[in-house]
């Protein structure tokens, strides 16, 4: 089942077309995309009793003198450093719209790596195939039986290997990362409608100065 042959021309294959299709940055996107699924998920928990302290801080000293540190979540952490920095929510709202609409064009970019890829692997299959059928009973083969089975093993285990690696983990890969991405788009509006609804618009004054701890 393991043919270390036939599983390169389809994996090597499949990726080099890919680059030339999709260019560089896209190919690195989506693979820096589909290692990021192995990472850790949004932590909500976490996030949420940044902003909680964050509100309070807020409530006590006004959002330019904030001392709490911002969420673990990098996204978050801008809108808030956004916030904290203006003190207009308007303004955080304004800069999620357009952090939303990024995110959403190197999510899209990615799966459509990674569908092009689930399209070109069944034809490096069949090149495969193809080559293993050129390798059939060579002249000058000492055992031509022997040679001849190898040639068709490569063949058949080559048009599998394109199609395992299309169904099996190309289109698999590319779904995940769109449904990771949207559940974490989910999360953060949800987090961000919450921190929104317990502001409680604190006079600020001129003498405050911003306090605010890096975007973690």
């Amino acid at each position: 089942m393991l043919d270390g042959e036939a599983l390169l021309i389809v994996v090597a294959g499949t990726l080099l077309a890919s680059l030339a299709r999709c260019g560089f940055r896209n190919l690195f996107g989506a693979v820096h995309a589909g290692f990021t699924l192995i990472h850790k998920h949004f932590d909500e928990a976490s996030n949420r009793a940044a902003l909680a302290r964050i509100v309070r801080s807020i409530e006590h000293s006004g959002p330019l003198a904030v001392e709490s540190p911002l969420p673990p979540d990098p996204e978050l952490a801008r809108l808030l450093e956004s916030y904290l920095r203006s003190g207009s929510p308007s303004a955080m709202f304004s800069m999620r719209a357009a952090q939303q609409k990024s995110s959403e064009a190197r999510m899209s970019e990615a799966a459509n790596v990674l569908v092009v890829a689930a399209e070109l692997a069944p034809m490096f299959g069949l090149v495969g195939t193809l080559y293993s059928i050129t390798n059939l009973a060579p002249a000058g083969a000492v055992n031509t039986l022997e040679t001849t089975m190898s040639a068709i093993a490569t063949a058949v285990t080559s048009t599998l290997y394109g199609v395992l690696l299309a169904h099996l983990v190309c289109l698999p890969i590319a779904a995940m990362i769109e449904r990771r991405a949207k559940l974490e788009a989910r999360l953060r509006d949800a987090l961000l409608e919450w921190f929104a609804s317990q502001l409680t618009s604190p006079v600020v004054t001129a003498a405050q100065q911003p306090k605010i701890r890096g975007v973690a």
